[in-house]
């Protein structure tokens, strides 16, 4: 079962992290893309939230020091670096009625800035918000109204009625009567704080029956603002509840978090909220497995899942080897055959696909023959073919004994990486090399410096710019896919500007493109001027002439934008590259 987000839970989540965080130093944050997650790594621990409602949980987990939270080479291009510095964490709130959590930070820009967390139903999403627009969102394209880098941001704001004031008495009966009076199935779409989740238990058996008489309405009304409480006052406790009022849950693992019992059969107290969720995912396997590899270090990660790739690779070899050797087939009895075609090649009829001879016992029997081949070419093939299996009877056993051995070594080089030990040890006994700083760039290594600089846009994406005339034909030609956004200063010397794209189907948001352009105009001799045109195509329409000079290259297929050169942002850009 999803895990699933009222305000009620929001709001005291936000209180309880509030009491962890409220005034920590937050060291350094990302977004974690491929695996919905968020890192946040503060001076001495580590917290990662798991933003998909399937394995949505929000722990601590072991911290490794300031590499913890610089993602390593190894990492750059599965996480996407959001603070250009340390913050103090001001305060983590709620907009009240709301699925919305707010970090509220406070850097050294002092202009406005958090981390917002959305738990709406089945869309959780995470976004960086700077100066009232969108600095950085963790998923693009989600929901009917997507959020888009750039676009404006302000909190959320409910409309439902008390969502900042209780009701008392009187307003509350007049409500369930106007709900009783219109039909309205449920409450949850008028009244603040009520959700599918607890709507049950406030309400019996809905507003029909909450409304019979004064004494009705305020044990809802009781049950109501003890809900309220737990959401804006009260010291956040943990429940896993089974869904439903009764204790329905097929197994252990169908459960839901909640900061109150809710009078539900079967509910677990489980400390704090952070408490629960840890509970909830250690029962859930798929769960406990995203965590593993979301707090995994690098390194070791890697490694595990080369290892593992060998396995898989060993494995089927074997069973490779096994299946050539088990053909069924005798080498004798394919040679008998071969003996037969030359005694009876008369017998053979031309282009036929089988013959009916007559054996060396008298009986007859039919004989397979490719028709392509006469009697004595058929003859060879079946000589051949037996030739062949008594090598492989003499080769393959010794083959499929010394796989199995390397099965066994990797299986155990496995073992010990789970049980901690040194990875350059693991390496050793699996064989696996360890992969250089520019693994997956050709021609980089661990000791060579890359031919181009890095850059982000406001979105994320990643602008490469090479650093000179023969840097440029290295990025273009060898550092950059046939779909990425290819730019250039038009007749102006300047840099190779590529934005990291990949889609063939559709173009990049015109604010990456300008944000990109910006970067190649101020890397040219252009940068003085007002308004640079800069070209921009997909990378795989720019050519390489023969005996061009370095950096000379012929683009089709062009467009152009026209942007003023800042090197001020192009800074910040910069500012924002992986390992800051």
């Amino acid at each position: 079962m999803p895990l699933v987000f009222d305000s009620v839970l929001t709001a005291a989540l936000a209180r309880e992290l509030d009491a962890a965080w409220s005034g920590r130093r937050l060291e350094a944050a990302r977004f974690d893309e491929a695996g919905r997650r968020v890192r946040l790594g503060f001076t001495a621990e580590t917290w990662v939230w798991l933003l998909h409602p399937l394995e949505g949980v929000l722990a601590q987990v072991p911290h490794r020091g300031r590499a913890d939270d610089d993602a390593g080479p190894a990492s750059r291009g599965r996480h996407r670096g959001l603070l250009a510095g340390p913050r103090r964490i001001v305060a983590v709130e709620s907009p009240a009625d709301t699925r919305t959590l707010l970090v509220r930070l406070d850097g050294p820009d002092a202009e406005d800035e958090h981390l917002v967390f959305d738990l709406v139903t089945n869309r959780w999403n995470a976004l960086h918000v700077r100066a009232g627009r969108v600095h950085s969102i963790l998923l693009r394209g989600l929901g009917r109204d997507p959020v888009r880098p750039g676009d404006p941001w302000e909190p959320p704001v409910s409309g439902r009625r008390w969502a900042r004031t209780a009701p008392g008495l009187g307003d509350w009966s007049a409500t369930l009567d106007e709900l009783k009076a219109a039909g309205q199935p449920t409450a949850r779409r008028l009244v603040a704080w009520l959700s599918s989740m607890n709507e049950a238990t406030v309400l019996d058996d809905g507003p029909a029956a909450a409304a019979a008489d004064e004494a009705s309405s305020a044990a809802t009304l009781g049950r109501y603002l003890a809900l309220r409480t737990a959401a804006l006052e009260a010291t956040p406790s943990g429940w896993l509840l089974p869904w439903g009022r009764a204790s329905e849950a097929k197994d252990e693992t169908d459960r839901r978090i909640y900061p109150l019992p809710l009078d539900v059969a079967g509910a677990e107290r489980a400390g704090s909220l952070l408490d629960a969720m840890r509970a909830l995912a250690a029962r859930r396997g798929r769960v406990a497995e995203a965590l593993r590899t979301a707090i995994e270090d690098p390194d070791r990660r890697d490694l595990r899942q080369a290892v593992e790739q060998r396995i898989e690779r060993s494995k089927n070899k074997i069973r490779a080897l096994e299946a050539e050797l088990d053909t069924g087939r005798d080498p004798d009895e394919l040679r008998q055959l071969g003996h037969l075609l030359l005694a009876r090649k008369a017998a053979v009829p031309a282009g036929a696909a089988e013959a009916r001879l007559e054996g060396f016992d008298g009986e007859p029997m039919t004989v397979p023959l490719d028709p392509a081949l006469d009697a004595v070419g058929n003859a060879e093939a079946f000589y051949d073919e037996a030739k062949r299996l008594e090598r492989a009877a003499a080769r393959i056993p010794g083959r499929i004994g010394a796989e199995r051995r390397r099965l066994a070594g990797l299986a155990g080089a496995l073992e010990r990486l789970e049980a901690g030990e040194s990875t350059d040890l693991i390496r050793t006994l699996a064989g696996v090399a360890k992969r250089p700083d520019g693994a997956g760039r050709p021609g980089a290594s661990s000791t060579e410096q890359l031919p181009y600089r890095s850059y982000r846009t406001s979105s994320g994406l990643e602008i490469r710019a090479g650093r000179s005339a023969k840097a440029n034909d290295e990025l273009t030609f060898r550092h950059s896919a046939p779909d990425d956004i290819w730019m250039h200063v038009r007749e102006s010397p300047g840099s190779h500007v590529v934005l990291r794209w990949g889609h063939r189907d559709r173009n990049p948001p015109e604010a990456d493109i300008v944000e990109a352009a910006q970067v190649a105009a101020v890397l040219s001799r252009a940068r003085g001027s007002g308004i640079v045109p800069v070209a921009w195509t997909r990378r795989k329409y720019v050519r390489k002439p023969r005996k061009a000079a370095p950096g000379a290259v012929v683009p089709e297929r062009t467009r152009t934008v026209f942007v003023e050169p800042d090197p001020k942002r192009v800074a910040r850009m910069a500012e924002t590259e992986f390992g800051t």
